[in-house]
């Protein structure tokens, strides 16, 4: 079902390509950038956002819950 979905929606024209070129423009304008790096290059994939402040304290917040919740998950199952 999942490649049908896809095969069709490749298959179908694009409708609209100046708000695809606005919508990717805007998408790369919201991405975060590290502060203070000559460049203001996007951060790194790899970047640990359990200890590093990429986009402020709710965010590492958020990220320290999802890993208690997982740590919690995996240790319940294991038991």
């Amino acid at each position: 079902v999942a490649l049908c979905w896809y095969v069709d929606l490749a298959c179908k024209p694009i409708v609209n390509e100046p708000q695809i070129d606005v919508g990717q423009a805007y998408r790369s304008r919201t991405k975060v950038r590290q502060e203070g790096v000559p460049g203001r290059p996007i951060w790194p994939i790899g970047t640990n956002l359990n200890t590093t402040d990429v986009a402020g304290v709710g965010t590492m917040v958020f990220f320290r819950f999802q890993t208690a919740v997982l740590i919690w998950a995996i240790t319940g199952f294991a038991l």
